[in-house]
């Protein structure tokens, strides 16, 4: 008798074990599914998708819980089955909630790192409808929800929400009824992130009866942006002398996105190809508030003009020089203070800030091919300017205020960068309407 409570207690055990929810594994973006490949006869889930049943039994409300179960996908789903489940419905899957006992969910899951502005593309529709009153009068909606990892509670979308019609449909069909389009841009909290889920969720909106339509969903389409690291926005660089007669270099940023940190170098020609190093890495914050920085260079022996230059290196190796200024020094200690030489580099945005024309001054040490991009609050390119080979001397370049298909610009701050061979000078401007 023994063995075989044991072997009963196994038994239950292994069955709710498999019947823990499991979540889907998070596919990379863009990422696209129109079940083209699942023959109807199947049961076995797409990468990335899965089903789960709620803890919620039918309501007026979103069930927004954690899921309870698994729930399988059924094979040969037709508008004629009444059975509460999910199923396969040959080209598109969908959910029938029970009218008293379980709600169910069609979940997938999205690796969005390195992405944002994620938007959803999906079609929707009605298989299953037994509208026919007084006896079925349902009226149920549909929409998404989404929730970052695979714990707590899912947060609903708005906007988006679906209802069947009120045209029965149970003659044993998969024709879609009432197939509307979805669009959606989710929250920036969905941006950048390892584990995304989104689920189709339904509930109760009117009537009374003994079943409930059925939702399906297809043509899923989810795309995102690369996020552009934010040059960084410097808002002061300067070189001074200590009573120790030591050379003191001062930065101060106004946000920071994904930068490793800086490196100072130190030079006697306008060139830093030339210049040495003279810093260790000094480690940025990647905060979106001013942060400021100091450096001191005990390393100054000899007297003479030195330049300063500060290199900020992104975490995906990019590099950005700013700078130089330049420092009379003397070794004996006797100093007249900082000399300000005129050297290559943005010399400002006029007027700032400005609407809707704006003036880009910059020197030029020595001829160059000079290209500028500008780029908006959230790292986006929205303008190239290419005035090419440009002489030495100071010079300037006008920018309308329009992007790169001819509209206007919104109201805004907006990064201005000169790139100029293996060298990128980065100015702040603000658009006022």
């Amino acid at each position: 008798m023994k063995p075989c409570l044991a072997f009963i207690f196994f038994m239950l055990l292994v069955s709710c074990l498999l019947a823990q929810p499991v979540n889907p594994a998070p596919q990379p973006l863009p990422y696209s599914q129109d079940f083209s490949s699942l023959p109807h006869s199947s049961s076995t889930w797409p990468d990335g998708m899965t089903g789960w049943r709620t803890t919620q039994t039918p309501s007026t409300e979103y069930c927004i819980n954690p899921p309870a179960y698994n729930k399988a996908l059924t094979a040969y789903g037709y508008s004629d089955n009444p059975q509460a489940t999910i199923y396969n419905y040959d080209g598109k899957i969908g959910l029938l909630d029970s009218n008293t006992g379980w709600c169910f969910a069609i979940v997938f899951a999205l690796d969005t790192s390195g992405k944002h502005n994620i938007q959803i593309d999906y079609d929707i529709m009605t298989i299953r409808n037994p509208y026919s009153p007084p006896y079925d009068d349902h009226i149920n909606e549909a929409t998404l929800q989404y929730r970052i990892g695979t714990v707590g509670n899912f947060t609903t979308l708005t906007g988006i929400e679906y209802q069947n019609n009120t045209t029965q449909q149970i003659n044993g069909t998969t024709v879609p009824q009432n197939l509307q389009h979805r669009s959606i841009l989710l929250p920036t909290a969905c941006e950048n992130r390892q584990e995304l889920q989104i689920r189709l969720v339904s509930r109760l909106v009117s009537g009374s009866g003994s079943y409930r339509p059925s939702f399906a969903i297809d043509n899923i389409y989810v795309t995102g942006e690369d996020i552009s690291t934010l040059p960084v926005e410097l808002s002061s660089f300067t070189a001074s002398l200590t009573a120790e007669n030591l050379v003191r270099l001062d930065w101060t940023t106004q946000s920071e996105t994904g930068v490793l940190g800086f490196y100072i170098y130190r030079g006697l020609e306008p060139d830093p190809g030339a210049a040495l190093l003279a810093s260790p890495l000094i480690p940025a914050t990647n905060t979106s508030i001013p942060c400021s920085y100091f450096f001191a260079d005990a390393e100054l022996h000899a007297s003479g003009t030195y330049r300063y230059w500060l290199l900020s290196v992104d975490f995906n190796g990019a590099e950005a020089w700013h700078g130089p200024v330049t420092v009379a020094y003397n070794s004996d200690g006797l100093q007249s203070g900082p000399d300000v030489l005129q050297t290559t580099g943005l010399s400002g945005v006029f007027p700032n800030p400005f609407n809707p024309c704006a003036s880009i001054d910059f020197f030029l040490e020595t001829p160059a091919l000079v290209a500028f991009r500008i780029f908006d609050a959230r790292g986006r390119l929205v303008r190239e300017l290419e005035p090419g080979l440009c002489p030495a001397g100071q010079q300037r370049v006008e920018w309308d205020g329009r992007n790169a298909s001819g509209s206007l610009c919104g109201s805004g701050t907006y990064h201005i960068r000169m790139d100029m061979g293996t060298r990128s000078f980065t100015v702040k401007a603000v658009l006022l309407k």
